[in-house]
């Protein structure tokens, strides 16, 4: 339900952008060995030029991470990658969404790009402290299934709707929804948005991320 309504708001990008640099304040000390607390999961949506919350909630969230992603996964990873370590952990972050993912709604849509700018915030930031500590460390961009630093080729690209993704968790697997495949969560079906981050980085450190 709308609880309200912002009217004549121009600048609705910056605010999303502004909401994830929020976000970003809290998520991350390499060097601490405490955890910061987790931010209130807020998704957002644009009709006619007015931003309106929807929800505003602390949905679930699931972080999975794989010391040594499987070999078959490594060598679907290194046609996207020009420099990928031999070596390669995953960090995956999967949060539930408010809306679900596998039919098309204008507000799941929103909910979407708004976790998706989050994640790619967040992400770019944890990547830069673990390359600043001595760590190669890159994501797959949700939007493209491209690694974001790497670059890559578009035609291998790794998206959440393609098999070899589920890889990364045994709570994630595809279903067949007819006209296409959409990814599906154990617990919460398909209300699930998955962000990977890929690094050489031994789990102490990758344990130490919060996004």
């Amino acid at each position: 339900m709308l609880r309200r309504c912002l009217p004549d708001f121009r600048g609705v990008l910056g605010l999303l952008r502004s909401t994830a640099r929020f976000y970003n304040q809290s998520f991350i000390s390499l060097g601490s060995s405490g955890l910061p607390h987790d931010a209130t999961s807020v998704s957002m949506a644009v009709h006619g030029g007015n931003i309106c919350q929807l929800k505003n909630k602390n949905n679930a969230k699931e972080i999975a991470i794989n010391d040594a992603i499987p070999l078959a996964l490594l060598d679907r990873i290194s046609s996207i990658s020009t420099k990928l370590p031999s070596h390669v952990s995953s960090y995956v972050l999967m949060r539930e969404t408010s809306y679900d993912q596998s039919v098309w709604s204008g507000e799941a849509e929103t909910e979407r790009k708004f976790l998706t700018e989050i994640f790619t915030d967040s992400a770019v930031y944890v990547c830069q402290e673990l390359h600043a500590a001595g760590y190669w460390a890159d994501f797959l961009d949700p939007s493209s299934g491209l690694l974001h630093f790497d670059g890559g080729y578009s035609t291998a690209a790794l998206s959440d709707t393609d098999e070899d993704f589920t890889m990364f968790s045994d709570a994630l697997d595809l279903v067949d929804i007819g006209c296409c495949r959409a990814l599906h969560h154990v617990n919460w079906g398909f209300h699930v948005f998955a962000g990977v981050i890929l690094s050489d980085a031994p789990r102490h450190v990758l344990q130490k991320i919060q996004i």
